[in-house]
C-alpha cells in the first residue's frame, strides 16, 4: 500500500500511476475476521485513490468465509476472478473501453 501511495503522489511520475490492484489469493488456505477487516480496510484505500481492487485466486474456503461475511457485497462481486491473467483481462477491457473509468 505504501508503494501505491508513493507512486500516485508523485506528480511526475504520471506515466507510472496505479490504475488497479490485483491480490493474488491463491496461497491463502482460510480467512479469519481480521482478515476480512483488513481486505476492506485496503479497498476503501484504493478507491479513495481512485483505484479499483480485484482479488485473484481464491479458494472455496476463503470465498464462503467471505459471503458469510458480506465481504463480496462491499468489495463487490463482479472483482473477484479465477485468476490473475482473468483479473488483468477485465481491468484492461475495462480502461481500454473508457481510460478515465475508476473501475477496473
Amino acid at each position: 500500500m505504501k508503494l501505491v501511495i508513493h507512486t500516485n503522489g508523485n506528480e511526475e511520475n504520471t506515466k507510472e500511476n496505479v490504475h488497479f490492484a490485483v491480490l493474488d489469493m491463491s496461497n491463502v488456505m482460510s480467512v479469519d475476521t481480521s482478515g476480512i477487516v483488513m481486505l476492506e480496510e485496503l479497498h476503501r484505500e484504493l478507491v479513495s485513490q481512485n483505484i479499483p481492487l480485484t482479488i485473484a485466486n481464491p479458494r472455496l474456503r476463503v470465498i464462503n468465509k467471505m459471503k458469510t461475511a458480506k465481504c463480496f457485497d462491499k468489495l463487490g462481486k463482479g472483482w473477484i476472478f479465477l485468476t490473475i491473467g482473468d483479473a488483468i483481462d477485465a481491468c484492461l477491457s475495462l480502461k481500454i473501453v473508457d481510460p478515465s473509468s475508476t473501475n477496473c
